[in-house]
């Protein structure tokens, strides 16, 4: 039988009750029946694998263990010459909690070392091998890096009367792991070396706590000596030390007044207590790990300094023991957020004031620096005389301190987060930059550091209520003047897109444009704010100031329309759209965009053709570029780099724009982009019916759908077409917010997009075909092409007249003149406005146009329509004078005439041959 939990549970089994027989004929070991357990393949080192045989009934084995993921294996053999009372195992599974073993209610280890924290040192013996009752029962510590630790464990209880500093070390084996339990949380995490561990245990609380020693050895025999010891607090009072931190540079003294304190300590095991004057202490918290030097300078009288790794005075770091008023300076190691207490005491009931300097790698003089702001230009040099000075800094902890020019120092608050970008140019030698969180070389955020006099240039986002550094230093000595160009932008937040979109509901001459913001102000706390100032001009001038306003354009008359965004009136976004509305009731479009290509992709196609009604594109593709002069081709390439892909494409024809958003991050080499959903919608009446296309929403996990009459509805789990009813005619606009998820390998495939587009409620249109009140005229000029067309019905006012689809220039009214460019047939139309049912009509009629026919067959007959007689007028498209005598015919032989031309009237109704 094979038992496989999974990894992280506590296993717990006994075998009871089982008769095992002995026989001499049973090889090899006359043991004729047997059970065997084991870990399978590889984890036997947590409890003794063993064969239990015998001719009695006993209770086998019981042992305990945490399940690593592997099987656990039990197998029974028997010669099956007699009937056995049969065995049981009982097992006990529950989740692996590292701290319920320890300080909960269901503890199993009743095997716990008490370590008196009296300041004696105390010998334990740590066996990697002897585990006990608690043998690999703690084998999970979530905040020690590596996660688990099979090996045994050894408990130690801690009794603290006080706060203070724990010493530990271990004088022989690796792979031990001290982990302190403060109230049942993990504390402290270390791991000794090869050569042992000197473990630190700093600030540990007052009261019972528990250290775990355990072994990660593969169930080597070993041993170690813990020597456990707890920090002896001397005379010095570390409770008020006083908070240092790098660049401190501060007048204090060791005297009452000041706070100081007189004990009398042996510092650093000099073996004398000499320090009988008062003592200043300091406490200093480690930022990075490099190197320390602080200076105590201005003495009167003969102090000393001194560094401690804890709150004793024999724990010494490093000391200065300058005799009388010379100054002491300490230089010493730290690592990165360890605690170091800084005392200076004086020799002989010594007291001074003096000054102190906390001075870190990389440490700066800022006290000359010279605030910026975005839009600055700085024409300036790093010579002395224009301010620059010298240290030589290791910047950005590149290893190397060859910025031996001088530095010129500026800072720069971010009063919003916002894309920061500097350039430093014109130079003549090699100049470098650096962008610091504080005044110190080591805090680096960024750096620019090209060879010789190359441009150099950081951009980054930085965050409101920040101050940063900005260095300017030479290479090698290098000195140059230099250009420093400080620009700011806003950061990027899309919602279906930047720039607005907009819709076009016609009014007859003018067209009302409601237009859509898209910009969303990451930089801003809220947006819009009080803060933020909205322009909508048209053609330079500004015609609206809200938020999301509706401007009337001119029908058939091209505008520029430009959305204007200011923060505290400095403009921060501006994007602008030429819109030419058209007359009539035709759809706005629907964009819809493809991605073609696998992961990595970096050249994708984006492919717009299927996007309905659109007759240009424009193109955002997320990281900074754009392409805003619309384009009739409906794909486009566009180069990525390996993060994903990201862009919002706008389809625009006569009647709105529409837009296309999708944002792609691979996450996993298995994901590809997959299909994008493509959706349509449905009118009727005031009842919408938007709809997914062939199956392509049906990864869809999530969706939201603003309907743009302040209603709309989220779903979750898979996208069905939904129906919505508007209270009342008018043009919306319809935002479809969706994520796709898909399973491709062991990966999970994200897509986030969104489609915008507008619907107009309430506007019809009708077509009539061979419209009777639509009347050619023959004019006769420009050889025959050239016409007279009327639309002769009462009480209507034509606005458009187009041909053949295209709308004819300046033909708003009930009569319009045109020349054909060619013979042929056409179709001729007249666009109006029903005042009685306000729906949109085109009233068409086809016409051949000609001479009117053809010459070779009929002489070059050429006639025109009279309306207001009713007549016709034919005459011979040819000159008099080559003409003797033409008789005319009309159903000939009932009348004829001679001329080269014939006026007519026809009665209605009749058909004749001329």
């Amino acid at each position: 039988m094979t038992f496989s939990p999974q990894e992280g549970y506590f296993i717990q089994w006994k075998f009871i009750e089982y008769e095992f027989e002995v026989n001499g004929f049973c090889v090899p070991d006359g043991c004729c029946d047997k059970l065997t357990s084991s870990w399978l393949p590889n984890c036997g080192d947590l409890f003794i694998n063993e064969d239990y045989c015998g001719s009695y009934v006993q209770p086998c084995c019981e042992t305990t263990a945490l399940c690593s993921g592997e099987g656990i294996s039990f197998s029974f053999t028997s010669d099956f010459s007699e009937v056995k009372p049969g065995w049981h195992i009982i097992m006990y599974v529950q989740l692996k909690d590292p701290y319920h073993m320890i300080c909960g209610t269901h503890q199993e280890c009743s095997v716990v070392s008490n370590l008196d924290c009296s300041g004696e040192m105390g010998e334990e013996e740590f066996n990697c091998w002897a585990f006990g009752e608690c043998a690999g029962q703690i084998d999970y510590y979530p905040e020690c890096d590596g996660d688990a630790y099979p090996g045994a464990e050894r408990l130690y209880l801690i009794d603290l009367p006080e706060t203070q500093d724990l010493y530990l070390s271990c004088e022989c084996i690796t792979d031990l792991f001290l982990v302190t339990i403060y109230s049942c949380e993990v504390a402290v995490c270390q791991k000794a070396d090869n050569n042992g561990g000197q473990f630190y245990l700093p600030d540990v609380p007052a009261g019972e706590h528990f250290l775990i020693g355990e072994y990660d050895c593969g169930g080597d025999l070993c041993f170690c000596d813990l020597q456990f010891e707890c920090a002896d607090p001397g005379g010095l009072d570390c409770d008020d030390a006083d908070p240092v931190e790098c660049g401190d540079f501060f007048f204090d003294a060791n005297t009452a007044a000041a706070g100081a304190k007189s004990n009398e300590d042996d510092y650093c095991d000099n073996l004398t207590n000499v320090w009988t004057g008062r003592e200043k202490v300091y406490e200093f918290i480690a930022p990075y790990t490099g190197q320390v030097t602080i200076n105590m300078t201005g003495l009167s009288a003969d102090l000393d300094l001194f560094v401690l790794e804890g709150c004793d005075p024999t724990f010494c770091l490093d000391e200065s023991l300058n005799l009388n008023t010379a100054d002491e300076t300490v230089m010493f190691d730290v690592v990165e957020g360890s605690h170091y207490i800084i005392v200076a005491d004086g020799y002989s009931f010594a007291e001074s004031t003096y000054t102190i300097h906390i001075i870190c790698e990389g440490d700066l003089d800022c006290s000359g620096e010279e605030p910026i702001d975005c839009g600055e230009v700085i024409l300036s040099s790093n010579t002395f005389t224009d301010g620059g000075f010298n240290s030589e800094i290791d910047y950005c902890q590149n290893g190397s301190f060859g910025w031996t020019g001088n530095e010129r120092i500026y800072s720069y608050y971010a009063d919003r987060s916002q894309l920061l970008t500097l350039t430093l140019s014109q130079l003549d030698d090699n100049l470098d930059l650096f962008l610091l969180d504080d005044c110190n070389g080591n805090e680096c955020i960024a750096q620019s550091t090209l060879p010789g006099s190359s441009d150099e240039v950081i951009s980054i986002e930085v965050q409101q209520g920040e101050t940063y550094i900005i260095v300017i230093d030479g290479w090698d000595g290098a000195f140059s003047t230099y250009q420093l160009e400080v620009l700011c932008d806003p950061l990027r937040c899309t919602d279906c897109g930047n720039c607005f979109t907009y819709t076009i509901f016609d009014k007859g001459i003018n067209s009302d444009v409601t237009c859509y913001p898209k910009y969303i102000d990451c930089g801003a706390d809220q947006y819009p704010s009080t803060d933020h100032q909205f322009q909508w001009t048209v053609d330079g001038i500004v015609r609206s100031t809200k938020y999301s306003p509706t401007l009337s354009l001119e029908n058939g008359k091209k505008s520029k329309v430009c959305q204007i965004i200011k923060y505290l009136n400095v403009e921060q976004y501006r994007c602008c759209w030429d819109i030419t509305p058209a007359s009539g009731c035709q759809k706005a479009p629907l964009a819809h965009v493809a991605v073609t290509g696998e992961w990595p992709f970096y050249d994708a196609i984006l492919d717009a053709s299927k996007s309905d009604n659109g007759q240009k594109y424009f193109w955002d593709f997320g990281d900074g570029s754009m392409i805003q002069n619309g384009d009739t081709i409906p794909t486009i390439e566009h180069t990525y780099n390996a993060e994903g892909i990201k862009y919002c494409t706008y389809v625009q024809n006569e009647h709105g724009i529409s837009t296309y958003c999708n944002e792609f991050a691979p996450g996993a080499f298995e994901c590809t982009i997959g299909e994008s959903p493509e959706f349509t919608y449905s009118l009727s009446g005031r009842n919408l019916t938007i709809t997914g296309v062939n199956g392509s929403t049906s990864n869809i996990s999530s969706y939201r759908i603003d309907f743009g009459d302040s209603t709309a509805i989220a779903q979750g789990n898979t996208w069905s077409n939904r129906m919505h009813a508007f209270q009342k005619d008018s043009v919306y606009e319809i935002c479809i917010r969706f994520t796709v998820t898909r399973q491709e390998g062991f990966a999970d495939c994200v897509t986030d997009g969104c489609v915008c587009f507008t619907v107009k409620v309430g506007c019809c249109q009708q077509t009539i075909d061979q419209c009777a009140d639509i009347r050619p005229e023959f004019v006769g000029e420009n050889g025959g092409l050239q016409y007279h067309f009327e639309y002769d019905a009462p009480g209507i006012q034509v606005l458009s007249w187009e041909v053949d689809g295209v709308t004819i220039s300046n033909s708003i009214g009930n009569e319009v003149d045109y020349t054909f460019p060619a013979a042929g047939l056409y179709q001729v139309c007249c666009l109006y406005r029903d005042p009685v049912s306000a729906c949109y009509i085109k009233c068409c009629k086809w016409i051949y146009i000609g001479n009117p026919f053809d010459p070779s067959s009929c002489a070059g007959i050429l006639y025109s329509y009279h309306p207001e007689n009713n007549s016709y007028r034919f005459e011979l498209d040819r000159p008099a004078a080559e003409v003797e005598e033409l008789l005319w015919t009309v159903d000939d032989p009932v009348y004829q005439t001679l001329g080269t031309s014939l006026a007519i009237k026809f009665p209605r109704g009749a058909f004749w041959a001329v």
